[in-house]
């Protein structure tokens, strides 16, 4: 479960690199992240740092830009990457969709 939480989070993260701004809140798509950790969102704020709460367990880090991708960095110093195409951050097979 330790795993699962920052690779969906990274997902999260990731796919909010081209065209517009990245910032805001996401929610995971898909009838394999609502059955598994039930509803995923993903908070990512101009500061670089984002909020991802799953199974009702919120964690934080850091992200950044770098060559059309998203960069995540969680708590525990792991790292994960993510694309973005539109307004869809895709990490690891996870949609998540900006909400505004």
């Amino acid at each position: 479960m330790k795993l699962a939480i920052p690779a969906l989070l990274c997902c999260c993260l990731l796919c909010t690199t081209c065209g517009s701004t990245i910032t805001g809140s996401y929610e995971g798509q898909g009838t394999g992240v609502r059955s598994m950790f039930g509803t995923a969102k993903l908070e990512l704020q101009p500061s670089g740092r984002y909020y991802a709460t799953i199974m009702g367990q919120t964690q934080a880090g850091t992200y950044a830009q770098e060559d059309g991708r998203l960069l995540f960095t969680f708590g525990n110093g792991a790292t994960s990457v993510g694309t973005w195409s539109g307004d869809t951050l895709l990490l690891d097979g996870i949609a998540f969709l900006k909400k505004d």
